[in-house]
């Protein structure tokens, strides 16, 4: 299952670190549907991602802007219109439409203290049939791959495939799937570095974001066509539930 939300927001200006607050959008959903306790109280694997959709250009300089309980300097993206969408996606249809049902009954989203989001439509997205062994697909938010000593793991290492499998025969084990190894040639990536934050990193190191070695590109995937299905539904790589590794198939554009 995967829609769009569309918002409108009061305020022009959008901070960069932003996935910790869609998590509380999206647990706020999840309230209204009263099943908060059974996905994020329980040790139960997130079967979703997400990706933030605009245009808008940074800023060069930094803002400070206060969230509640904390407060943290950084640059911003300019919003023409002071509207914005998010993609989410999930493997789990059931969880889809709780996130669904839950952001109608949603009317407005204290994001921060200065910055308040409207959710004006929620389009469900076409999906493609999976039964073909190979796909091309193009990220649409960054992708974050870690072995086992949290090291990011790139394109270009040489055990990036074997690092990329099996960290993914993990996933699979969790939702109780079988996972079978898949190859993928990349066309064109480059590093990125994302600013993340979660209060618990915070609590724990002092610091007010962790920096996270990810990739953006386009790539070719093949192997089992309901193991590339999983990756496409529920997100490639590490906390995708936090929005990293949405990918979507290069032919489609996100406008």
């Amino acid at each position: 299952m995967r829609f769009r939300v569309i918002f409108e927001l009061n305020n022009s200006k959008f901070p960069i670190i932003y996935r910790n607050r869609f998590i509380s959008f999206f647990k706020l959903a999840l309230e209204k549907e009263n099943v908060l306790n059974y996905y994020y109280n329980a040790k139960k694997p997130k079967p979703f991602t997400f990706a933030l959709i605009t245009n808008a250009k940074i800023s060069n300089d930094n803002e400070k802007f206060r969230f509640f309980d904390y407060e943290i300097e950084m640059n911003y993206f300019i919003l023409q219109n002071k509207s914005l969408s998010l993609i989410f996606s999930t493997y789990d249809y059931e969880f889809g439409v709780y996130i669904y049902n839950g952001i109608l009954k949603i009317k407005e989203f204290k994001f921060s203290e200065e910055i308040t989001l409207y959710p004006r439509k929620i389009l469900l997205l076409n999906e493609p049939k999976f039964d073909n062994y190979e796909y091309q697909f193009k990220t649409i938010g960054p992708i974050l791959i870690e072995n086992k000593e949290d090291k990011p793991i790139l394109p270009s290492d040489e055990n990036f495939i074997s690092e990329f499998n099996n960290f993914h025969r993990k996933i699979f084990e969790s939702f109780n799937l079988t996972y079978e190894d898949v190859e993928i040639d990349f066309l064109s990536y480059r590093k990125v570095v994302v600013k993340h934050f979660l209060e618990s990193f915070k609590e724990k190191t002092n610091k007010n974001y962790m920096f996270l070695t990810c990739f953006e590109g386009i790539f070719k995937i093949r192997g089992n066509p309901k193991v590339i299905e999983f990756l496409y539904k529920k997100g490639i790589g590490n906390r995708t539930s936090q929005g990293f590794g949405c990918v979507d198939l290069n032919s489609t554009m996100f406008r």
